[in-house]
């Protein structure tokens, strides 16, 4: 059925999905997997908190975080009020941060480390609306942690009714053309996109992605989280991004949100590859991405060509596909071109590709192939 607001994302998949995983997190003993009845139970925990702490319907909260449970909780429990969520970047500097929670007047906001949230405070004097900064890493024993917070949510509070153009979020983009801008995207916006993205990627519930695009960017938040959730996927948080690879092949996903940087350099490294082996090699590779391309366009492949894929796979492609962890059926690219000779290469390895094109203003996918 149509979702009526952010906050019911999460409600219906709940309904449908409780007892599956839904996000994990990588530990010291593996990983740890939070269901999608879990993440309701303490979205409603945060929901609650966030009334005991005096936000309600319009208020702004914000969040510097990577991805993780407590931003998908954050998240769905600020939409659940009537409350505008405002998400910023790990790698943006104090500046940024100060610049969007003045800008939007952020009443509260969650920092995932102490060094984070002394910064913040540092500029309260710049920020009039700001009451708290919460820290997510500090003890449970501080007054200002994240368990403190949710030990604060006293008396359950229900999901508030809100109107399709009463705004979910404030999306600041990069400020290329001077301070960041918000994008106000409402709940219209996001449902709308999230339902849109679930008819045009196939995926089921059985699918599993690596989250290493932020949820900041309404790229990663509607084409991954959002849209995952809906679908009752899993997404496994990469917490390194320098160990990606090493990541993917103890996850083993079956797609990725990613962005072409990424898929460029899986292309480079089967590029160095090749130019190890003798020329001949790399001139049956492209032997076997024309024909391929040639079929993807109408055409038809010959017997001899279909026979040389199936060995050129043996050789070449099935290696990368392990070191991606042996799944990879299907990658989501966007907010960039991907080079066409990397897509076709994508494709002749057997796995899906959807290319989409989009804006923050349109939260965010306009189309995909």
């Amino acid at each position: 059925r149509r979702m009526q607001s952010v906050a019911h994302i999460l409600e219906q998949a709940a309904e449908r999905f409780g007892a599956r995983p839904i996000l994990g997190t990588r530990t010291r003993n593996g990983w740890q997997w939070t269901t999608y009845a879990e993440l309701r139970a303490l979205t409603a925990q945060v929901r609650a908190a966030l009334v005991a702490h005096g936000v309600g319907r319009g208020d702004r909260v914000g969040i510097v975080a990577p991805n993780g449970v407590a931003w998908a909780a954050g998240c769905y429990a600020a939409a659940g009020l009537g409350a505008i969520w405002v998400p910023m970047y790990a790698a943006q500097q104090i500046e940024e941060w100060a610049y969007i929670l003045r800008d939007c007047e952020a009443k509260l906001v969650f920092a995932a480390t102490e060094p984070w949230a002394e910064q913040i405070e540092e500029r309260r004097a710049e920020l009039p609306a700001l009451r708290e900064v919460i820290r997510l890493d500090a003890p449970p024993e501080d007054p200002r942690s994240w368990a403190a917070f949710l030990a604060s949510a006293a008396e359950p509070a229900p999901i508030e009714a809100v109107a399709a153009s009463d705004p979910a979020g404030f999306i600041y983009t990069s400020g290329t053309s001077g301070e960041p801008k918000g994008v106000v995207l409402s709940h219209g916006n996001l449902t709308s996109n999230t339902e849109a993205a679930c008819i045009a990627v196939p995926l089921t519930t059985e699918d599993c992605s690596l989250s290493f695009l932020p949820w900041a960017h309404a790229f990663g938040q509607t084409a991954e989280l959002h849209t995952l959730v809906t679908q009752g996927c899993r997404i496994a948080i990469n917490d390194d991004i320098s160990r990606l690879m090493d990541r993917l092949t103890e996850v083993r996903p079956t797609l990725l949100i990613a962005v072409p940087r990424v898929l460029h350099r899986v292309h480079e490294g089967v590029v160095k590859q090749l130019q190890k082996k003798p020329p001949l090699f790399t001139r049956l590779v492209d032997r076997v991405v024309t024909a391929h391309r040639r079929q993807r366009a109408g055409g038809r492949r010959s017997v001899a060509e279909r026979l040389l894929h199936a060995a050129v796979d043996r050789v070449v492609f099935r290696p990368v596909r392990d070191k991606l962890g042996g799944r990879l059926r299907l990658t989501v690219s966007g907010s960039a071109a991907l080079s066409p000779e990397v897509a076709d290469f994508i494709y002749v390895m057997g796995i899906v590709l959807c290319e989409g094109y989009g804006l923050t203003e349109c939260s965010p996918i306009v189309t995909a192939n």
